[in-house]
């Protein structure tokens, strides 16, 4: 498959639903960065990086994290906030 045929693709939208503004002290002093792959995301977040599969999935973290980042962050740490 050529680049043009690969970008002419339709791509299904993920269910935004659910989905509130965050205030800006939530980025305070964190980088995300979402990067589409062929199959899933890359994001990373500070200094912490990994791969989601579906953009439902990485709305759904991404929420989780928007609502309260500290308390994402430590249960990331403590390896009680899966990816899964």
């Amino acid at each position: 498959m050529d680049e043009r045929n690969f970008r002419e693709q339709e791509v299904p939208c993920a269910d935004r639903s659910g989905l509130v503004a965050a205030p800006a002290e939530t980025f305070k002093g964190w980088n995300v960065n979402i990067q589409p792959m062929d199959y899933g995301y890359t994001v990373s977040v500070g200094c912490k990086s990994f791969a989601i599969e579906s953009a439902d999935k990485l709305l759904d973290k991404l929420r989780v994290y928007l609502a309260n980042p500290g308390e994402a962050s430590a249960n990331y740490m403590n390896k009680t906030f899966t990816l899964d």
